[in-house]
């Protein structure tokens, strides 16, 4: 992968993280936090 390509492939990921981000905060402003945890676990792997 060439820099230009991979420059814009994390840019993409962060988009993806973001969202995942405000599914989290959608879950928590509900009282869910345990849902909240699911959704960063999927996008993070450990």
């Amino acid at each position: 992968m060439i820099a230009s390509e991979a420059y814009r492939h994390v840019g993409g990921l962060v988009e993806e993280l973001r969202g995942a981000g405000r599914s989290a905060w959608e879950f928590l402003d509900a009282g869910e936090a345990e849902a909240a945890l699911r959704i960063l676990h999927a996008e993070v792997p450990t």
